[in-house]
Formats: structure tokens, sequence, C-alpha cells
């Protein structure tokens, strides 16, 4: 009888083993997944990207913007937009929305449902009013 038991213990010692193995597995492939380098690149881009558009057309004071040459610059089509960037190889969707959360300004391709991408949003403002507007950059 009593050797039946230890039969039944160390096969659930076993599983229990295998399953704690398996979940650490798993859960470690998704922690490491997005630290990928073909994301980080896209990532990366898009933050350039954003500093860039907030050194180039800033106003001389933080996140403040001159608004009205970031919209010339934002009104060209796509592939002015990326040469002028310098990132011919990627597709790029740069928006200025309010607050609330309507767009203000929009440039660039849409992005597909299914896409690996980098992401960045920043806040600003212009320097005639106190309205602030959210920059978004995705690149992929």
């Amino acid at each position: 009888m009593e050797r039946g038991q230890a039969g039944i213990d160390y096969l659930i010692a076993i599983t229990l083993f295998l399953a704690g193995v398996y979940i650490i597995f798993y859960l470690s492939t998704n922690i490491i997944a997005p630290l990928a380098k073909e994301r980080n690149d896209k990532q990366f881009i898009a933050e350039a990207i954003s500093d860039y558009l907030l050194i180039e057309f800033g106003a001389g004071e933080p996140n403040i913007v001159n608004f009205t040459s970031l919209q010339e610059f934002l009104s060209q089509d796509h592939e002015n937009l990326t040469k002028s960037l310098g990132y011919e190889g990627f597709s790029i969707n740069i928006s200025v929305k309010d607050t609330a959360g309507n767009i203000v300004i929009t440039s660039g391709k849409t992005l597909p449902e299914l896409a690996d991408f980098g992401y960045v949003k920043r806040f600003l403002a212009t320097p005639s009013t106190s309205e602030r507007f959210v920059l978004e950059v995705i690149v992929w």
C-alpha cells in the first residue's frame, strides 16, 4: 500500500515540475519577444522622427512648436515625407490630435490591421494659444 502511494506522489511531483518549467519558458518568451531587433528599430525610428519634428519646428521652449510650419511640412505626400525625413524604406503615419482625440493634422499611410510597428506619443503646444495637442508617430 505504501509503495503505490509513493508512486502516485512521484507522478504528481514530476507533473507539477514539468508544468512549472513549461510556464516559465512560455512567460520568458513573451517577455523577450517585444525586445526583438525589428521592433526596436521601428520604435527607435518613431522616437527619432518625433524628436526631429519637435526640434525642427520648435518655438524656443520645450514641446512648443510653430504649428503653421509643422502643418506645411506634414501636408506633403508620403513619398516626399519619408524622403525628407530620411526613412524611405519605412511606412510612416504622423498625426496631430487635440486633447479630445480629434485629428487636426495627419500625414502618411494608414496603419494596416496586422503590422509590427513602432509608436510614440508626445504632447505639444503652440506659442500663441494655451491649447495642447498630441503628436503621434507610427512607423512600420
